[in-house]
């Protein structure tokens, strides 16, 4: 889908710049955005659920429509792991972020 590909808009004192060689950087929505980094933070998608009032199945959704737009773009992330270094080369969030 055309669109859902391009640089990171999201700016922040510890983020890191995307090279102009890197990849496509999927357009992330600001909820799916904070759940995803929620979920990253958590044992569990019931913990990220309780952290912010919503159920494990809505952070599911979240999860599988940002791993969809990995997709789109090229570059997949099918585990957990393989999404934060996802995030990570991209600039959304540094390591401290994860802690």
């Amino acid at each position: 889908m055309p669109g859902r590909c391009g640089r990171s808009s999201r700016s922040s004192a510890h983020l890191h710049s995307v090279s102009d060689s890197a990849a496509s950087v999927p357009s992330l929505t600001d909820r799916e955005f904070e759940v995803t980094v929620a979920w990253l933070r958590s044992d569990s998608k019931e913990d990220a659920g309780r952290e912010l009032f919503i159920a494990p199945t809505t952070v599911a959704v979240h999860i599988s429509r940002v791993r969809g737009k990995y997709r789109e773009c090229g570059r997949p992330a099918s585990t957990k792991v393989a999404l934060a270094v996802r995030l990570l080369q991209d600039g959304l969030i540094a390591i401290e972020d994860l802690l």
